[in-house]
């Protein structure tokens, strides 16, 4: 893969905002746009930010963050065995539609996971039911489904899956 993964930088928000919209567009990721798409893309309780570069372009973005209360903490923590502290969510993870299937996606969730477990936390993410290339990614990774929920009055009667990844070591 020729898309090296970095720590994101403040000067990369708005190449960020602007994939995410293209990305939204294609995908509708997010599920809504949010009112302020830089803000969205550095969540309370960021531990860092990631993207990855093709040719000075940015194409993929990542977030690793606290898990807060409400956010699937208990489904995650009781699927884990781990309190509410000792989590990380992984959250904000797009790639650019040109570079999917080179591995992108999953360099970027490796550079959020390995900050987790850094953090000394254990990485879980939740992910809408109907973005079957994300899923499988996950699942192709030893991710686990945790459980899930209805997303919030949606007609189409998606739901919200919530994973947890696999553990790094025998005894976490």
């Amino acid at each position: 893969m020729d898309a090296p993964v970095r720590l994101r930088r403040d000067t990369d928000v708005a190449a960020c905002t602007h994939l995410l919209h293209v990305v939204h567009v294609s995908d509708r990721y997010p599920d809504g746009w949010p009112e302020d798409p830089a803000s969205w893309l550095t969540p309370s309780g960021m531990l860092a930010a990631w993207v990855a570069e093709r040719g000075g372009r940015v194409v993929g973005h990542v977030v690793v963050r606290v898990s807060l209360p409400g956010h699937g903490v208990a489904i995650w923590s009781r699927a884990a065995g781990l309190p509410q502290e000792r989590l990380a969510c992984v959250s904000r993870l797009f790639t650019a539609p040109d570079v999917r299937g080179a591995g992108v996606g999953g360099s970027l969730l490796e550079a959020a996971c390995a900050r987790a477990r850094a953090e000394g936390r254990h990485p879980v993410l939740d992910v809408m039911d109907d973005s079957l290339a994300a899923i499988a990614m996950y699942e192709r990774r030893g991710w686990r489904q945790a459980g899930s929920v209805a997303w919030k009055g949606d007609a189409a009667g998606r739901r919200l899956l919530y994973y947890v990844a696999p553990s790094a070591n025998p005894r976490e």
